[in-house]
């Protein structure tokens, strides 16, 4: 939603210089982090792609330009505002009489072109604002109190009064009175966000069954023109989205069928980014534009051969470390390598653990003696650690002497962890098959971002709650993330943590 998109803005570095002539400044350039993110925000509101998922190409137009605006603006807060002039194209939403008083595609879309040869936030911001017919008068005031220090942070931001005129006329929630909540807000409790939403989800479900069996049609025939394994979908996204990309392949496949025979057999996956998995999945990702799939698509079979190579390297580094078994799956972010970097990873840590053996004083770990440890290798500097997991992270670059002596010391504790978490693994599972059958959920699953013990919080209190144990759930979805959420294809987020 668009509010990932101003989340992302409220990331950018907030330090100033703090020598004399940083206070030498000009007003322009001390817009700061939140007043860029408060003056922004109706124009994220009119581009994000969220609201364009029945339209890829404009989706994909909005994705390419906004992805280049965040660098942009996050070059401009570096310390030398080191950027280069870019013109971007978006699509804008309309509303009112801007749609007869301004060009727009038949869809209804606006188009804008951008041109951006500033540099300092204030004049980009601005520019922006104008070339979209943004009013900019409370930029100017913004400005001015982070000029005179009279700015304070609070925990909850109040934007300016047009941006809530700009999302009302425009379709978007109304702004809420301060004695009101918002359906999203968390502090809600579970049973009355339920009775608010239940009956809508059930009507957006039934609304969007066409979508879907479009979607499992056009996906069945992608499965079977490029016989593929599997065609999954992994992202926080509705169903719309899902169709919308694979309209887009199925475009790809009869414009380049030869470059799609590097597929044939494989498994593809829409998620976050493009890329081959570390399960040797081709991943397109949802925001990229089409060239960037076809790009990934026409350097498979050499990627293929190094993700072959790189089963081997793994093989020959197990047996090096008594038969550990060398990970790769749901690799943490902050810590996974990129494919090929990952591969010269193994390369290189398999070179040094021959070259140990071939010291004098080399530790010979029994073949088979640590088959059920579970090893993690990453490119971070840092020593090897047993992490909450019972997997062992072991860095690349440690001496080979160093990481054999903490598997040897670390084996017991790593099996006793280990257990416990699949003992506990299991017991998540069953909770979560009996929340589904008990309150008759058609899906009950749970984000990536909640762990098996806040779910296992959560599944206990929906079993044990009488209110809930008196609502009529049948046929929801849901899904058990950190906040409230009803979806245009009618699934239901919640917060694990629900009141």
């Amino acid at each position: 939603m668009w509010k990932g998109a101003i989340s992302s803005l409220l990331r950018f570095n907030q330090k100033f210089p703090t020598r004399h002539a940083a206070f030498q400044l000009t007003l322009k350039r001390r817009l700061n982090v939140s007043q860029t993110a408060e003056a922004l925000r109706p124009f994220i509101f009119a581009v994000h792609p969220d609201f364009f998922g029945q339209h890829p190409e404009e989706r994909a137009t909005n994705e390419h330009s906004l992805k280049q605006l965040y660098a942009y603006i996050d070059g401009l807060r570096g310390e030398h505002h080191q950027v280069r002039p870019i013109d971007l194209k978006f699509f804008l939403r309309n509303y009112g009489q801007q749609k007869e008083q301004q060009s727009t595609t038949p869809e209804g879309f606006r188009p804008v072109s951008i041109s951006l040869p500033f540099r300092d936030i204030y004049s980009t911001v601005t520019h922006i604002l104008e070339s979209c017919d943004i009013p900019t008068d409370h930029i100017q005031q913004s400005a001015r109190q982070v000029q005179y220090g009279q700015v304070k942070s609070t925990k909850e931001a109040t934007w300016d009064a047009f941006f809530y005129d700009y999302v009302e006329k425009a379709g978007g929630p109304r702004r809420q009175p301060s004695n009101t909540f918002s359906k999203d807000d968390t502090d809600v409790p579970l049973c009355l966000w339920m009775k608010l939403n239940m009956e809508p989800a059930r009507e957006k479900m039934v609304s969007t069954q066409p979508i879907r069996d479009e979607a499992d049609s056009i996906k069945k025939e992608l499965m079977e023109k490029l016989r593929l394994e599997e065609i999954s979908w992994k992202c926080p996204w509705d169903i719309n989205l899902f169709k919308g990309c694979l309209k887009t392949l199925r475009d790809l496949v009869e414009e380049y069928p030869d470059v799609f025979q590097n597929v044939k057999g494989g498994k593809m996956v829409f998620g976050h980014s493009t890329r081959l998995s570390y399960e040797g999945k081709a991943v397109l990702g949802h925001r990229d534009v089409p060239r960037y799939w076809l790009g990934l698509v026409n350097g498979l079979n050499e990627m293929y051969q190094m993700y072959g190579s790189m089963a081997g390297l793994e093989q020959q580094i197990s047996a090096c470390l008594g038969g550990v078994q060398v990970c790769r799956t749901h690799l943490d972010k902050a810590q996974a390598a990129p494919f090929k970097a990952y591969y010269q990873v193994l390369g290189q840590m398999l070179k040094g653990l021959y070259e140990e053996q071939q010291e004098e004083d080399s530790q010979v770990i029994p073949a088979g003696s640590l088959k059920d440890i579970q090893v993690q290798i990453i490119s971070d500097s840092r020593p090897p650690v047993l992490s909450p997991s019972g997997k062992i992270y072991i860095s690349h670059t440690a001496p080979p002497k160093a990481v054999k002596q903490f598997l040897i010391d670390s084996r017991d504790d790593a099996r006793r962890i280990l257990e416990l978490n699949r003992d506990f693994k299991a017991e998540v599972a069953q909770l979560i098959q009996q929340c589904k059958q008990e309150r008759s959920f058609t899906e009950f699953s749970q984000k990536d971002t909640v762990t098996n013990e806040e779910m296992r919080s959560c599944c206990q209190r929906l079993l044990e709650d009488p209110a809930i144990q008196s609502m009529d759930l049948r046929g929801a979805k849901i899904r058990v993330g950190r906040h409230y959420n009803l979806l245009d294809s009618g699934e239901m987020c919640i917060p694990w943590n629900w009141k």
